[in-house]
């Protein structure tokens, strides 16, 4: 199994690997900070943008806006490499700030030679975790609302599509994975491409007296079959894991040393004791 992050792919069973060499990137990245402070409405405030629309690999925003009476910013980054897009706003005095980012990618998958056209269920899962400050709020009461989906594009199977959507509006910890199998269409060798997009947005409203921080964590992982491999706009990622042959072998390996000790501890407790002789 290969596990890939585009927003965002690796867990503790897979890490995702990108080869050297990676390819000129083709990714959509982008996002907007704007910061505001309410005792001089239109003198200190501040934004900066990349469009969304943008072809690029990485990309970091950062802005720092301060005020006669009051502090505001926050910073944006992504990248097509490994898929994550994150976001952080922090509001002081009367400073107050908001941002949006946003990744859309596609990813090819490659079976391995051999393999027949036809239907394969794929593993994948979409995470996002952050914190808000204690003490933080935020404009109608939501800090962060999110979207995230992966899709096999020339599948044409509602199965081929897993989307989530939420909200953050509470202080604290917050964490969330969702789970699911993706059902990917193999046309066979030259037809059709396996295509999947990725997809993530993230949009912090006007937070104050706080920080909202999301900066690295929305991500999407793909668990690819033995043998499967992606391309993405950042160059291949892969992580291979034992075959399922091979991860027989090496249980069957475990028994046998597992079963060795045990005999060997039940030879030693039925030996019989022999008494030393005096000197």
């Amino acid at each position: 199994m290969t596990q890939i992050r585009p927003f965002a792919l690796a867990t503790a069973a897979c890490a995702a690997l990108l080869a050297p060499g990676a390819a000129s990137a083709t990714a959509n990245i982008g996002g907007t900070i704007g910061a505001s402070f309410s005792e001089a409405v239109g003198a200190c405030n501040r934004a900066l943008q990349v469009s969304n629309g943008t072809l690029q690999d990485t990309f970091a925003l950062n802005l720092s806006a301060p005020c006669a009476a009051g502090f505001a910013g926050g910073n944006l980054q992504g990248t097509a490499a490994s898929g994550a897009v994150g976001l952080r706003t922090f509001g002081a005095g009367t400073g107050s700030a908001a941002a949006q980012v946003s990744l859309t990618d596609n990813w090819i998958l490659t079976p391995p030679p051999g393999t027949v056209a036809g239907f394969y269920l794929i593993p994948v899962s979409l995470h996002i975790d952050g914190t808000v400050s204690p003490g933080a709020t935020a404009l109608l009461g939501t800090f962060l609302s999110y979207s995230m989906s992966l899709r096999d594009i020339n599948s044409g199977l509602p199965s081929s599509s897993f989307s989530v959507t939420g909200s953050v509006t509470g202080t604290g910890v917050y964490s969330q994975t969702f789970s699911s199998m993706l059902n990917v269409r193999y046309f066979g060798p030259g037809s059709l491409l396996t295509t999947k997009e990725i997809s993530v947005q993230l949009s912090a409203q006007q937070v104050f007296n706080g920080t909202v921080d999301f900066y690295n964590t929305a991500v999407a992982s793909l668990a690819l079959p033995a043998g499967w491999t992606a391309v993405t706009s950042s160059g291949l990622a892969v992580t291979p894991v034992p075959e399922p042959t091979t991860a027989v072998l090496m249980l069957l390996g475990v028994a046998a040393l597992v079963g060795r000790q045990a005999r060997q501890l039940g030879r030693a407790r039925q030996a019989p004791l022999r008494a030393t002789p005096a000197g």
